[in-house]
């Protein structure tokens, strides 16, 4: 058996030197398994254009100049030689047939696949090339990054490719000239890390005749004179061997791994220490994948860092909320965990711990809130969902991580809050379900009462039986009558009491147009989205009759939320009409802390009592928009202002001033006056289609943040992924639709196979930041809808103070004239705003482009319009920035994605400017009204009931330009004959309508209790008195003006409440009542 433990490289000097080993050891003594088959080695031969070696005894391929330095034992090398002997060596050929000892006594580096007495004049080849071969490095990336989960970003760009072909041994005779081997190394290189794979198809001699080799079977002869395996620095003290190097073990090596596959052995080479795919060090990272999944739980993630051993016991802890979980063994390099609900989203810190060795090793799992998570088991026809009644679901086979999932289970769960303890409750379940059923199960709902979810779980019977899980949507308990919701609203609105007092923080959109644009201040509904993949969110199921709504960008836990909702018009909806609307919230869908639940709560004391209240019944809907959840309205509301920066940079500033700057390096694209609110962005020089650099800047790179407060956020193009986003300097792998991030939400969607657009929304500032990402170049759009910022910003997109003329801001201070030249622009102004050293919030890169000559800027003002470039017409029309950047870069691709921005950009600003909206007016009491619509120029006009006429107000409306009614809702009043002897009571009820936000509809009887003139008169005269006055109780606190919308004023109601603290009140009986009480309140 081979040794689980490496050899460690000792100087002759003395000087000993321990290579940390990082690989484990997969021994596989199974007859049944083969070698690596040649199919699975990268391509050689003649046909792959490879080149033969020497075919001399113990010759190779002499110097061979490659085109990429190869880092290696942290030195990088631009010559290489191919020995032979299995061998491939830097500096100098080695043709020494006989293995040495590591650490060599020469200072020569070499790679030893299979360093032993190889005669191709025996039989067989040895192969080379090098290669730039996409599809080639391809395959190398995707095994590199296979192998080092760690490395997503890694991108090889060259590959040399060395194959011993079925060669044949020194000194071999009779059936010994048929034994042979076949082996591949194969060196691949981003041109910073390094690696080097091993493949071993075919193993059956060790030993040539020279080193006591039977010449029969090439085995034998001594321990120090076998075949070896493994790397040399050339410094004669580092290096690292195989297992099982020199010794006759090596016949199993075509059934040894580091990376589990039988035949093949991995390494990272760049640095000091030889990697393979796991440590075991004892402590360390250890990298989670995937690396978020949903809050709930059930999902499969992988570990990988620690090398792992069957039989150990391992365990998994999320500290942050101290859950433990077991895990299993999957491969040397894998262990295997499903996880736990724990009720709290975001990143978590994971901790392992190994066969009871500590918790030593630490990674991240970020766990994703319900809201953002596309459900995998699907409620059919959910409108139809009823308590005590037959439903359907359905999942795909796909929907599970894994194809071999049996004993499935269908579980009914019940979200419980009991004292701050979070729960799902089980209330049915199924097991057993056969497999035939995921298209469809039919089962009775029965036993729920409020929130509830769907499990699906199964276990996967080829790993260990783990059990995983899939989750529906959550959705309320709703009953066929509507009285049982009127009971539930009832219950509910009597536990929560009238002291919340919610107030609208910003006004919403008043269109859908509006709403698209103003993503610095709303987001996505995600129970009302028809942009959303899931059926259920594009209902709208529980929004009344909407057809689309937003929601407030979260604020923290602390703050609440507000919905808009819009019809199928886009015109925004009042909660209070015939459709619904959106209202405010206690919480946000996020809110979460030690007694807020993330998604629950909003969805327990927000979502259930509307549709309990609002939608499923309606008894107490007036109540619950008037004292737990108010309506929104868009009165007063102000549209963001929208900036650009695109193709060879095109600005235009928030407050519409346009101009190019094709600056190269770092710059300030905005940043508050306390350097607070940041982006910042990188330009680097075009190319034009044949690769050749151009006088010309693209924007590659955007960072954003609240510095002190937020992550920092950053954004690069990749060959690969299109973008690349990096967290606080570290790259993170946000590939979901919805990223949540500290103080950031990042919204991504990939819209081609090379396109692809992030917004990034900066939640405490009011600022978002679009980016269309395409493989060349970044292109811009920032909205601002904070108007705290109005006049506090600075950078290439201007002061943000509604003045185009003033925009010029240099960073001392200086204002550059609006008809400045686009030369003065570029260095007088937009070169001031660099981002300067201890400012800068972008990461450095890697490897800088060296583009071995300076930009020389040209100018759009500079441009001969008369001699453009042949196409510029059928490319760009009259789009001038189009055809600026056709005329610089030669490239029509790039011109076309500025202008196609461009356009898009025009249309954003016209769909968020500014509209007239009058407020939403209500139904008056025992009457009705025709409102024509809420835009400039609509009508209400009002009817009475039989029986009732108007009286103080208005009986036609006209919404004015000002966004106001033209005058006031009138009141239907009913009168009752009066006798001549004034005796009888009049009784007036009033209904009080209101032209603005909320509405509340009381039927007062105004009381008066006095006596005519004469009465008093003679009384008073009886009584000794001059006057006598009768005290109403007071409504309003003394004021020369009463408040506007009385009904509706919050003192007034209060007033009204406490007119009964003393016990039952009395209404006197009134003999007369003064015209004008109806002037001092209506």
């Amino acid at each position: 058996m081979c040794s689980n433990v490496w050899k460690t490289g000792i100087s002759r000097t003395g000087i000993v030197l321990r290579v940390v080993l990082l690989v484990s050891l997969v021994v596989v003594f199974n007859a049944g398994v083969g070698a690596l088959p040649l199919s699975d080695f990268y391509p050689f031969n003649k046909s792959a254009g490879d080149s033969l070696t020497d075919d001399s005894d113990d010759g190779g391929s002499g110097s061979i100049e490659i085109g990429v330095p190869f880092p290696f034992f942290n030195r990088s090398h631009d010559k290489i030689f191919v020995n032979n002997n299995g061998i491939i060596s830097f500096l100098d050929q080695l043709k020494t047939y006989r293995p040495e000892d590591f650490p060599l006594d020469s200072e020569t580096p070499i790679i030893a696949p299979f360093w032993a007495d190889v005669d191709v004049q025996v039989g067989g080849q040895v192969w080379y090339r090098e290669s730039r071969d996409l599809q080639l490095l391809h395959k190398a990336t995707t095994e590199i990054k296979t192998y080092f989960p760690g490395l997503r970003r890694f991108r090889a760009e060259w590959m040399f490719i060395a194959t011993w072909d079925n060669v044949g041994f020194y000194g071999a005779s009779q059936e010994g000239r048929q034994k042979r081997n076949t082996f591949q190394a194969v060196l691949i290189t981003d041109g910073l890390q390094s690696f080097v794979i091993f493949n071993y198809n075919k193993i059956e001699w060790t030993t040539g005749s020279n080193s006591g080799g039977v010449t029969t079977t090439g085995l034998g002869g001594s321990p120090a004179q076998v075949w070896k395996a493994g790397f040399n620095a050339g410094d004669r003290k580092t290096y690292m061997e195989i297992p099982g190097a020199r010794k006759h073990a090596v016949l199993n090596l075509t059934l040894t791994s580091n990376v589990d596959i039988p035949g093949k052995w991995v390494f990272r080479v760049d640095s000091a220490t030889i990697q393979g795919s796991c440590s075991d060090k004892g402590s360390g990272k250890v990298l989670v994948w995937p690396g978020s999944g949903h809050v709930l739980g059930g999902q499969r993630i992988f570990l990988s860092g620690p090398c792992f051993y069957e039989g150990y016991d391992l365990l998994a802890r999320f500290d942050d909320v101290n859950i433990t979980f077991p895990c299993t063994y999957y491969s040397s390099a894998r262990a295997l965990c499903i996880t736990p609900t724990v009720f709290r989203t975001g990143p978590l810190s994971l901790s392992l711990n190994i066969d009871n060795g500590g918790w030593n090793y630490t990674g991240t799992y970020t766990t994703m809130n319900i809201a953002q998570v596309l459900p995998s088991v699907k409620r059919l026809d959910p409108h139809k969902w009823f308590v005590n009644q037959s439903v359907n679901i359905s999942w795909d086979d796909f929907s599970f991580p894994s194809s071999n999932i049996t004993n499935i289970t269908v579980e009914v769960l019940e979200y419980k809050n009991v004292n701050g303890t979070p729960s799902l409750r089980r209330v049915v379940n199924f097991t057993d379900i056969n497999q035939s059923s995921r298209s469809l199960f039919h089962f009775k709902l029965q036993n729920i009462s409020t929130a509830a979810i769907l499990k699906v779980s199964g276990q996967d019977s080829e790993n260990n039986g783990s059990a995983m899980a899939i989750w529906s949507d959550v959705f309320p308990a709703r009953w066929p009558s509507p009285s049982v919701s009127a009971e539930w609203c009832r219950a509910w609105m009597d536990r929560e009491g009238r002291g919340l007092n919610l107030t609208q923080r910003e006004p919403c959109p008043c269109t859908r147009n509006q709403a698209d644009g103003d993503t610095g201040r709303y987001q996505p509904d995600p129970f009302c989205n028809q942009r959303s993949k899931d059926p259920i969110e594009r209902s709208c199921l529980y929004r009344g009759g909407a057809t689309d709504c937003i929601m407030s960008n979260y604020q923290g836990s602390s703050e609440g939320s507000q919905v808009c909702c819009y019809d199928a018009d886009g015109e925004l909806l009042n909660a209070q009409g015939p459709n619904g609307g959106g209202t405010l919230g206690r919480y946000h869908y996020r809110s979460q802390s030690d007694d807020v639940v993330a998604f629950f709560s909003y969805f327990d004391q927000d979502v259930l009592p509307y549709t309990h209240c609002c939608q499923y019944s309606q008894t107490h809907c007036r109540e619950f928009l008037a004292y737990h959840r108010p309506p929104v309205t868009c009165a007063g509301y102000s549209p963001p202002s929208a900036a650009q920066a695109a193709g060879d940079p095109h600005l235009v500033t928030l407050d519409g001033k346009g101009y190019t700057f094709n600056g190269e390096g770092e710059f300030v694209l905005l940043e508050d006056d306390n350097s607070s609110v940041v982006v910042q962005v990188r330009t680097a020089r075009a190319r034009d289609t044949n690769d050749e650099l151009q006088n010309a800047t693209m924007f590659t790179t955007a960072a954003v943040t609240i510095r002190n407060l937020t992550d920092v956020l950053e954004v690069r193009l990749d060959e690969e992924d299109i973008v690349q986003f990096l967290v606080n300097g570290t790259e993170r792998d946000l590939t979901s639709s919805t990223s949540e991030l500290n103080g950031l939400t990042v919204y991504l969607n990939k819209t081609s196979n090379i396109t692809a657009e992030v917004t990034v929304v900066i939640n405490a500032a009011g600022v978002s930041v679009l980016m269309q990402a395409t493989d060349k170049l970044l292109n811009i759009m920032v909205m601002v809808g904070s108007q705290q910022l109005k006049g506090r910003l600075r950078g290439l997109l201007g002061n943000f103070n509604g003045n185009a003329n003033d925009d010029f801001v240099c960073r001392n201070g200086t204002v550059l004239s609006p008809n400045a030249t686009m030369g003065q622009i570029h260095y007088d102004f937009g070169m001031t705003w660099s981002v300067l050293e201890d400012e800068n919030i972008l990461s450095p890169l890697l490897r800088p482009e060296d583009t071995g000559e300076a930009l020389k800027p040209v100018f759009i003002d500079s441009i001969d319009k008369e001699n453009l470039r042949n196409g510029t017409e059928e490319v760009c029309g009259s789009n001038e920035q189009c055809r600026f950047d056709y005329q610089v870069t030669g490239d029509a691709e790039i011109a076309m994605s500025t202008k196609a921005f461009s356009q898009r950009f025009e249309e954003r600003r016209n769909s968020i400017k500014a509209v007239v909206r009058c407020s939403y007016l209500d139904t008056i009491a025992n009457g009705n009204r025709t409102v024509s619509g809420y835009t400039e120029g609509s009508t209400a006009e009002f009817v009475c009931d039989t029986g009732y006429e108007l009286k103080f107000g208005d009986t036609r409306l006209v919404c004015q330009a000002n966004s106001k009614w033209s005058g006031t809702a009138p009141v239907c009043v009913e009168e009752v004959k009066v006798p001549n002897t004034m005796s009888s009571t009049t009784l007036i009820f009033i209904g009080a309508g209101t032209a603005g936000g909320v509405v509340v509809i009381i039927v007062v009887v105004v009381v008066c209790v006095c006596t005519c003139r004469s009465s008093r008169k003679k009384r008073s005269s009886e009584e000794g008195s001059t006057k006598e006055d009768v005290e109403l109780p007071h409504i309003f606190p003394p004021s020369p003006h009463i408040p506007t919308t009385v009904f509706a004023n919050e003192y007034f109601l209060q007033s009204l409440n406490k007119l009964a603290d003393s016990g039952a009140f009395r209404i006197p009986r009134p003999t007369y009542v003064d015209p004008t009480i109806y002037e001092e309140y209506f």
